[in-house]
């Protein structure tokens, strides 16, 4: 009878990843079972092929990790080689990367096994076909933008969203007109339908406030193809905003100029917030639209007026560069200077600069990473049962093809893309950039969870529960201290953290690498930059900055406003 505590410790001594457990079960009966004689046998043996192991490969495992993995089944892998293992028979989560005091990575954790078969033979590096590359590459041609539509509540940001699709008849008049319909059937008036091609759930139309982020698609007169993504403006649904300015390259800050709601926006309002939000989480094109002047009958005075205070706040509290911004006075209720201007309108008497659409056309191109390993962020989960999940997500580098073998992070499940859809159309590939529906399936169930990440195996996205990061406090009463209990924002992540250390202020002499001392503190207040050191309580998908801008900077909330954000600088464990 074979004696199952040894022959697991002989597992644990000669390790499972290089040997079948067959052949090293046989080895084990014939030689009692005594280690020694096993691993010297295994080093020499030629006739299993999966036997051949060095001496420099074998791990030789302390006897109280032994009782430990002993007691949970689990074996020490042998192989610390940085690509995923899939040679576990049971799923469970990868370990948290280990990042060194220097930022360099140390070796990725190893991956489960599926049952899979089809899914064991994962390549070092997914090759696809030039057919599908020169697809993306004329993808790419057409200088996609992602671009969220940020602003108080009721400043008219659906409205005009609803106006830019209409215009640039991405929607026909035939469904403007049954959105008109089915809203005076609700009690409301005609134009709201222009806003319901955006806001399309139940309770969004009810309710009369955007709540989701509403995604559509256009293409300019001069073809260049944007996604729209059209944040809700309520205070109480800043988080999903807070996820559309992540995906996005730039964006439109739609501005309410009648008497009253431009103060109120500017005040406590969500005028500002949005502006320090998508400035901290990497937008760089900014453009006003400074909405509603047709309420305030064309005047120059006003216009002048909103933009003059909106300029300061912008370039001196948000951080944007005054040739980033740019004011385009128009009306998204009657659509004058959205795509092209009436004649009789008085806006001519003063204004002679470009529309909404041109000023959209004319926004810099954004580089593209196609050529390097796939990362894709998981935004929303569609759909999950057991061992297959239909997801949607933005592709923020590389290409995502029908078929790839992908690893599905920080769980670590191996997993396989059934279809690709773009605009609602099946597709062949995605490219980076593009928001996409994915079908994945699996040879045994896995957990998929917003802020997930799909990766090549042969570059895996580090997963990590503590980091060092320089943040800068925005201007909320809220303060930062050892202990704090923070929301962080991260892509279409939103998780809990703790603030476990304030490290040192930065100052203009710290960060001119001066020889004193920095500056510590136990408190951070408003507008300050600070280095600090955040934990969370389970594994998350992020990277330093300097290696991902997308997956290292971030936002932190508490107490439903905004009071900080950052980049990141170390992962720590």
């Amino acid at each position: 009878m074979v004696n199952k505590t040894q022959f697991l410790l002989v597992l644990d001594v000669v390790g499972d990843n290089n040997v079948s457990e067959n052949h090293l079960k046989k080895i084990a009966v014939e030689n009692d079972f005594d280690s020694e004689r096993v691993l010297k046998l295994l080093l020499n043996d030629e006739s299993d092929p999966s036997s051949q192991i060095t001496p420099e490969a074998t791990v030789h495992t302390p006897l109280g990790q032994r009782d430990r993995f002993k007691k949970n089944r689990q074996r020490s892998p042998i192989s610390t080689n940085t690509t995923p293992n899939f040679n576990r028979s049971k799923s469970t989560p990868c370990d948290p990367i280990q990042m060194s005091m220097s930022t360099k990575s140390s070796s990725t954790p190893s991956l489960p096994k599926p049952k899979d078969d089809s899914l064991s033979e994962v390549s070092s590096q997914i090759k696809h076909a030039p057919a599908l590359i020169e697809r993306v590459n004329e993808r790419l041609s057409n200088r996609p933008l992602n671009l969220v539509v940020l602003g108080h509540v009721d400043a008219g940001k659906s409205t005009m969203s609803g106006q830019l699709l209409f215009s640039l008849q991405a929607v026909s008049e035939k469904m403007l007109k049954k959105e008109q319909q089915e809203a005076r059937r609700a009690g409301r008036a005609a134009p709201v339908g222009l806003a319901w091609l955006m806001d399309e759930s139940g309770e969004e139309r009810t309710r009369g406030v955007t709540m989701d982020i509403g995604e559509r698609r256009l293409v300019t007169p001069k073809g260049r193809h944007v996604t729209l993504l059209d944040a809700p403006g309520h205070r109480d649904f800043v988080a999903a905003a807070v996820g559309g300015a992540a995906r996005a390259d730039a964006a439109i800050l739609v501005i309410d100029s009648s008497k009253g709601a431009f103060e109120a926006g500017m005040g406590p309002g969500q005028t500002t917030e949005h502006a320090l939000v998508a400035r901290a989480l990497g937008v760089n094109s900014l453009i006003v639209a400074i909405n509603k002047l047709d309420a305030v009958d064309w005047r120059k005075d006003r216009f002048d007026e909103v933009v003059s205070k909106l300029e300061v706040f912008l370039t001196k509290r948000a951080g944007f560069k005054s040739c980033d911004l740019f004011f385009v006075p128009c009306s998204g209720l009657t659509g004058d200077n959205i795509a092209s201007l009436n004649s009789n309108c008085a806006l001519l008497n003063w204004y002679q600069g470009p529309t909404l659409v041109e000023r959209l056309e004319m926004l810099p191109s954004i580089e593209r990473e196609y050529d390097v390993p796939l990362c894709f962020s998981v935004c929303n989960i569609l759909k999950s049962s057991g061992a297959s999940a239909t997801i949607s997500g933005v592709v923020l580098k590389g290409i995502i093809g029908i078929g790839d073998k992908l690893v599905l992070l920080p769980t670590g499940d191996a997993v396989k893309v059934r279809s690709v859809h773009l605009d609602d159309e099946k597709s062949d590939v995605g490219g980076p950039g593009d928001h996409c529906t994915c079908v994945l399936v699996a040879s045994e169930p896995f957990i998929v969870v917003v802020g997930s990440a799909l990766c090549d195996p042969s570059s895996l996205v580090p997963t990590c529960t503590v980091f060092e990061a320089t943040i800068v406090t925005l201007g909320s009463d809220e303060i930062l201290a050892r202990g704090s209990n923070v929301e962080l924002f991260t892509q279409s992540l939103r998780e809990p953290a703790v603030v476990k250390r304030v490290v040192s202020l930065v100052t203009k002499s710290s960060s001119e690498g001066s020889d004193k001392k920095p500056k510590r503190v136990r408190v951070l207040g408003k507008h300050c930059s600070a280095v600090i050191i955040i934990s969370t309580f389970k594994p998350i998908c992020v990277d330093i900055f300097k290696n991902s801008k997308a997956l290292g900077r971030f936002l932190l909330r508490s107490n439903s406003v905004s009071i900080a954000a950052g980049v990141i600088n170390k992962l720590i464990e």
